[in-house]
């Protein structure tokens, strides 16, 4: 399970949103709807351990989650609608294992 408590996003002085609270199951098929630049993008960065939020708490089985994890990592899938993010940021041996 992965739960999201109080979650914040801010770049500056922008916040992006604010007091997240979402838990999600194992197993299950979750939608996220939204305008664009509503966040949803951040959000399932910081879900998936690639973006890092500015307060509250990211849980992983429990487990609280302050920055790169390599157990989360190894657990998730998300595969980015914007390929050339991934292109940019990874070597090709992370953006291969990201489908593995």
């Amino acid at each position: 399970m992965i739960e999201l408590k109080n979650i914040t996003k801010k770049y500056s002085k922008l916040t992006i949103f604010k007091n997240i609270n979402l838990t999600i199951e194992f197993n299950k098929t979750y939608k996220l709807t939204g305008i664009n630049g509503s966040g949803k993008t951040t959000l399932l960065n910081i879900i998936s351990n690639l973006t890092p939020f500015s307060s509250g708490g990211l849980f992983f089985n429990n487990k609280k989650i302050e920055r790169y994890d390599e157990e989360l990592r190894k657990k998730l899938s998300y595969f980015h609608t914007n390929a050339k993010y991934l292109i940019d940021n990874y070597t090709v041996k992370e953006y291969l294992s990201f489908f593995i």
